[in-house]
């Protein structure tokens, strides 16, 4: 069970580099969480050093809601091993298709084409977003970044 603690460690990064100014991208080596997705979205900042975060009934909620859409999705679909244990644990990841990616994050905020591949785009807060590359309906590349999408 997620606890305010445990929340608040999960939005350390996106605080401290706010606070610093930072710009960077990178790419998503472990892929994104839906719930790094969600709770981001779903939390808002007071100020500069305060940000408001989902209840944590919210936060289980949201889980369990998750959990039966996985469950039934994975009922109905026969899926790769490697993918069926990443849609598990909430985690997008390179090789999912776009419909499991949907599943975990929901639509994505806007889209736009770059070098032939679709772009997903999920704005967090500010200008921070996560971009995720489609070549055809399989994903090819997530990137996490703080400044405006091309």
């Amino acid at each position: 069970m997620l606890t305010s603690e445990s929340v608040s460690m999960l939005l350390i990064p996106y605080l401290l580099c706010f606070a610093t100014g930072c710009a960077t991208v990178r790419p998503q080596a472990l892929g994104l969480t839906a719930e790094d997705l969600w709770i981001s979205r779903h939390s808002h900042r007071q100020s500069l050093t305060k940000t408001v975060q989902p209840s944590e009934q919210a936060i289980v909620q949201y889980h369990r809601e998750l959990d039966q859409n996985v469950s039934a999705y994975l009922q109905e679909h026969a899926v790769d091993q490697l993918i069926h244990a990443h849609l598990n644990d909430h985690r997008v990841v390179s090789g999912m298709t776009r419909e499991q990616v949907i599943l975990l994050c929901g639509t994505p905020d806007a889209t736009h084409h770059m070098n032939g591949q679709e772009v997903w785009i999920y704005k967090l807060f500010a200008s921070a977003t996560y971009q995720l590359y489609f070549n055809e309906n399989t994903l090819t590349y997530i990137k996490w970044s703080d400044l405006e999408p091309l």
